[in-house]
């Protein structure tokens, strides 16, 4: 595998503007640069859970299959998000020992890997081109940056229309050609 770079889960926040999506904030260990997952409601629960430290945890369906990798299995096991696809990142559950990966969801792996205390990796060259710059006072205030090319559909129409309210013709036309290379990628799916 290729170089990647360690993260941590930071946190995690609603977007505003969208009462079904949030973001799962993963930060490098200078904790000066950060990478945000989207994902819907149903996981900010799961991620609330296991903050708070809620009784029962132990028994949910990750921290019982972490507990069993851990015991009953010789592999060492981490995280690795690899790619961004029409929008969505996806991520590996990589056997350091075997090599053996399985393909999940990022934010499922990233769940996964912070009940089970396995090592969360970014690669580099996805962290390069999607990570922005993090500090505790932004995370705080919820102004965290967030690459145009992980909203979905419904965002980039809402930021196109912001955008051009505000007459911010540059950020329009980062979006739009978005928009744009996202069709011609549905136009060319067999």
């Amino acid at each position: 595998m290729s170089n990647k770079i360690e993260v941590h889960v930071e946190g995690f926040t609603d977007v505003v503007g969208d009462e079904e999506l949030g973001l799962v904030i993963l930060s490098n260990e200078e904790n000066n640069r950060q990478i945000s997952l989207p994902c819907d409601q149903e996981m900010l629960k799961e991620f609330a859970h296991r903050m708070r430290h809620e009784e029962g945890n132990d028994r949910r369906l990750p921290e019982v299959l972490g507990k069993i990798l851990q015991r009953d299995t010789l592999g060492h096991y981490e995280v690795v998000i690899n790619a961004l696809k029409d929008g969505k990142y996806t991520a590996l559950i990589v056997n350091e020992d075997s090599l053996d990966l399985a393909p999940v969801r990022a934010t499922d792996a990233v769940l996964f890997a912070y009940v089970s205390h396995f090592k969360i990796f970014v690669e580099e060259t996805l962290w390069l081109h999607q990570s922005a710059p993090f500090s505790e006072q932004d995370s705080r205030s919820g102004r965290l940056g967030i690459p145009i090319n992980v909203l979905s559909d419904d965002l980039l129409q809402k930021a196109l229309a912001d955008a051009i309210r505000r007459e911010d013709y540059e950020a329009a036309s980062h979006i739009r050609d978005e928009i744009n290379k996202r069709k011609q990628n549905k136009a060319e799916k067999p």
